[in-house]
């Protein structure tokens, strides 16, 4: 009876509240910038965007000097097409569904001659390459046509728009141990594309398949930052699909956060957990109170800390906290 006696006395209400101080404004964090993609300043290139391209082909070389693909493109850029196709030509005309590339790779052997092969022919988006237009290539050596190896009809595939086609192939080469470091980027970048393309039909299992299949051969490409971003991406999507199957408010709430961790700009996942922090704050508090009522003090705190875990501004909280944690000290001490 002495401890109930001095518990109920020490619950009576101060006549004056502490003063709660506003929250500090937190420091603005600057991002760091991206570093340069390869595949961008092929992107680039096709759109005709030479000088802009070898600005960023430059600061790539910088990060990984002697790259192989980026001092070819550079050299296009700065030397006349004739060194890198010889002086002989023919005339062909393009079919529907040729690109530069593929004919870059059918005519010169190389997919990414498609920078001369566009300086020889006065073409300024490479990109916008039209049926019917004449085109010169280099003429064949010895009236023979050139063969295309397996790799290069890869890369033709997936330029035209065959995308899976291509991937299957260079993923054969690559299991054999027959690919080179642009059909290893090649293998990467589509397979990529092909996961975010899945994602945004809502099919995240297809889309972490495609991740599965070229992820032995993606270190070295310079792909590893876009790939891990991918993987998170649909790691978010696999967590929240978890979070609404669970009736646990607060397991929904903390897979919610993980999903947001994992991919901060989850808009979605965002949105539900601002509605549900709101009700999870109303609910503890008011069981919070329904316990302080009862004089249980020790339950009363723990969910008053649940509340400022959720939303630290949360004054009413604050308030009775700080109340029921020196209650629980001074019993402590009888």
């Amino acid at each position: 009876m002495v401890i109930a006696i001095a518990g109920c006395q020490l619950l009576e209400p101060r006549p004056h509240e502490p003063d709660i101080e506003a929250p500090e404004e937190p420091e603005r964090v600057i991002p760091e910038p991206e570093p340069p993609r390869l595949s961008t300043a092929i992107d680039l290139l096709q759109d005709g965007e030479n000088e802009a391209a070898r600005e960023l082909l430059e600061r790539y070389l910088d990060e990984r000097p002697g790259h192989a693909v980026a001092s070819r493109l550079i050299e296009q850029i700065d030397q006349p097409p004739e060194q890198f196709l010889g002086e002989e030509w023919v005339e062909i005309m393009v079919q529907p569904g040729d690109t530069l590339s593929g004919l870059a790779a059918e005519h010169a052997g190389d997919s990414m001659l498609f920078v001369a092969l566009a300086g020889l022919n006065g073409i300024k988006r490479p990109r916008l390459l039209q049926p019917g237009t004449l085109l010169r290539v280099p003429a064949p050596i010895a009236d023979e046509e050139p063969e295309l190896d397996t790799e290069q009809i890869a890369i033709a595939k997936i330029e035209s728009g065959n995308r899976r086609q291509g991937l299957e192939l260079l993923l054969s080469m690559a299991r054999a141990g027959g690919l080179s470091d642009y059909g290893r980027y090649n293998l990467a970048a589509t397979g990529l594309e092909l996961s975010k393309a899945a994602m945004e039909r809502g099919q995240a299992d297809s889309a972490a398949s495609y991740l599965e299949q070229i992820e032995p051969w993606v270190e070295g490409t310079g792909l590893n930052s876009s790939f891990e971003t991918q993987q998170n991406r649909i790691a978010a999507r696999q967590t929240y699909e978890s979070a609404r199957l669970t009736d646990d408010p607060a397991e929904r709430h903390q897979l919610l956060l993980h999903a947001l961790e994992l991919d901060p700009e989850y808009a979605a996942a965002a949105h539900i957990l601002s509605g549900l922090e709101a009700e999870l704050v109303e609910r503890y508090h008011d069981q919070a109170l329904r316990a302080w009522r009862r004089q249980e003090v020790e339950q009363a705190a723990e969910l008053w800390e649940r509340v400022l875990a959720i939303d630290p501004d949360f004054e009413p909280a604050m308030i009775y906290l700080d109340r029921a944690r020196e209650i629980l000290d001074r019993l402590e001490g009888l």
